[in-house]
């Protein structure tokens, strides 16, 4: 790349090319009449274009001003105007990311929606809300055989911004559901296994010192992501698993002082073994409660492991097909998001979750019940189901049939019900038949 002295102007006429730039190993100095191009000799007053002569003060741009007191070192990085009347034969064209193609057993119907948005309020319509629902169910459907409730469980956790905790055996399917989720919604993932040796800052990220700046700048993690798989997360320390505290109820990340913000939609899928017990660290309290859902995939049924088998076999000998995305982008569930946020629940509805999440806390096996957390968690995901069945308005069903998901695991259960073997589930069933649902026409809008 050549080194302008003196009063040196690239004009607006100029447009360098990706052919047009050469790297010297020493820079090239240009004198009182060095050429340019074509013979056109540059001095202290060479005029660079149409009758406009640089000065002391020279104009690039119409905007920015160039003294000659300014040099242009190494670091110095010109980006080309904009000439659409250039001579150039190589227009200058920014790169894009290249896109990353996503293969997937083929659906039955393909996903079309062309205008994802339905109003100027960036939110979607009941009919464009369940179309990309059910998209996404059938598709990872191909892949995750006999498993569309725990699917439909990971989905209203990614809509109603919250995370999901799978608790089941190795070779059940975790890690394949939460990389197909991502991959069918286009999003951005990454995923951590957690070791006993693993630190914080292997999930945060860490400050280092830059020896080309001289300063010090902050390194981030897998944690910055829109789908985050956090596999065996029993295994991690204590310490290690406090890291993801802030950053799954916050979605930031505070290093050295600063705090630095996740992208958005941000959904953590961890997994745990909850038989082996060695070399592995409970959850703390605090931790489970970060978690919007609990659920177990469970072995498959005897039909779905026979076609998981002959879906296996014929993947070797048969090339998957591509189809359409159920998302374009973020944005889309973004608006998702939005849309079940303006989903109505009467007053009743609430009155009825808050009298569950109180009734829970009160039964003789817990020591510790549920927090407000977790009505605003069973509230939010009864917001989603209601969406899901193409209904503005909750039903108490919708509470009823998310509540052992989202209440059980934040329950703490003292050492005698424990030795009596009492399970969380069960407390939570016990709940639900005592408390009485309000009637349908209470709740409809």
């Amino acid at each position: 790349m050549e080194f302008c002295n003196d009063a040196t102007v690239l004009s607006d006429a100029t447009v360098p090319s990706n052919d047009d730039v050469t790297i010297h190993n020493e820079p090239a100095q240009l004198g009182d009449a060095t050429v340019v191009s074509d013979g056109t000799a540059l001095t202290d007053s060479t005029v660079m274009s149409d009758s406009t002569v640089p000065n002391d003060s020279a104009i690039l741009n119409d905007s920015t001003v160039l003294s000659t007191r300014e040099a242009l070192n190494d670091d110095t990085v010109l980006s080309p105007p904009t000439a659409p009347h250039s001579e150039s034969k190589t227009a200058y064209t920014p790169s894009n990311p290249a896109t990353k193609n996503t293969h997937i057993a083929a659906t039955n119907a393909p996903f079309t929606n062309t205008d994802p948005l339905s109003s100027d309020t960036g939110q979607l319509s009941p009919a464009q809300f369940h179309q990309i629902y059910e998209s996404l169910i059938s598709a990872i459907g191909r892949t995750i055989i006999g498993k569309t409730s725990v699917i439909r469980l990971c989905f209203i956790a990614l809509i109603a911004g919250g995370h999901v905790l799978i608790e089941d055996t190795p070779g059940t399917g975790k890690t394949t559901l939460a990389r197909t989720l991502a991959a069918l919604l286009h999003l951005p993932t990454c995923r951590v296994q957690c070791t006993p040796d693993l630190l914080p800052s292997d999930i945060t990220g860490i400050t280092i010192f830059d020896q080309h700046t001289g300063s010090f700048r902050f390194r981030k993690g897998p944690v910055f992501t829109n789908l985050l798989l956090v596999d065996e997360i029993n295994r991690a320390s204590p310490k290690t698993q406090s890291a993801l505290l802030e950053v799954m109820e916050e979605h930031q990340v505070t290093a050295d002082g600063t705090t630095y913000a996740v992208p958005k939609p941000f959904l953590v899928v961890a997994t745990q073994n909850p038989i082996e017990q060695s070399g592995t660290y409970a959850l703390p309290e605090a931790q489970m409660d970060r978690f919007m859902l609990r659920t177990s995939m469970g072995y498959p049924s005897h039909d779905a492991a026979i076609t998981i088998l002959s879906n296996t076999h014929a993947a070797k000998h048969t090339q998957s097909e591509e189809i359409p995305l159920p998302l374009d982008s973020a944005a889309t569930i973004l608006a998702m998001q939005a849309t079940a946020q303006h989903t109505h629940a009467a007053s009743s509805l609430l009155d009825y979750i808050v009298r569950l999440v109180e009734s829970a806390r009160h039964q003789p096996e817990v020591e510790s019940g549920p927090s407000m957390r977790a009505a605003l968690a069973l509230l939010s995901c009864a917001k989603v189901l209601a969406r899901i069945h193409q209904r503005d308005y909750v039903l108490p069903q919708d509470v009823k049939q998310l509540a052992i998901n989202v209440l059980a695991h934040r329950l703490v259960l003292s050492m005698q019900a424990q030795f009596n073997q009492v399970k969380q589930e069960d407390v939570v069933q016990r709940v639900l038949n005592a408390i009485p649902m309000p009637q349908t026409d209470a709740v409809t809008p």
